[in-house]
């Protein structure tokens, strides 16, 4: 039996945030699909990333803390250096590998980040 203190035993074990955020009790048994802002610039996409932490939900770990963007490939600045884009494969692993419950993409919309389902879509206009 692993030491639940032991944070490198927890990352170790299979689906690790999800066992991590029970063992701090976090809610790990989200009641809605992950959402997918659509942070359009100087549209209030950061006061909704600090909503969203403010109200509980769960970044992905390689997330830019202040824009909730997934670095390198859903941030306006660093996208053009990423390799690959994701597509919803790639978004689906990321969200069973870090059980995150909120993520923006500011950057230009592409089909490949469209997942139908999986993910909840929003965005706001002003």
């Amino acid at each position: 039996m692993r030491d639940p203190n032991d944070a490198v035993a927890l990352l170790q074990q299979p689906l690790a945030a999800r066992h991590m955020m029970k063992q701090l009790g976090w809610n790990a048994n989200m009641t809605h699909r992950p959402v997918l802002w659509l942070h359009l610039p100087k549209a209030g996409g950061d006061v909704m990333c600090k909503l969203a932490k403010e109200n509980s939900e769960v970044l992905m770990w390689s997330t830019n803390q202040r824009t909730c963007n997934w670095e390198p490939y859903d941030d306006l600045r660093t996208s053009a250096s990423a390799r690959r884009m994701p597509d919803c494969t790639n978004r689906r692993q990321a969200w069973m590998a870090s059980a995150f419950s909120w993520t923006q993409i500011e950057r230009p919309f592409a089909p490949q980040d469209f997942c139908g389902e999986q993910f909840l879509y929003a965005t706001a206009l002003r």
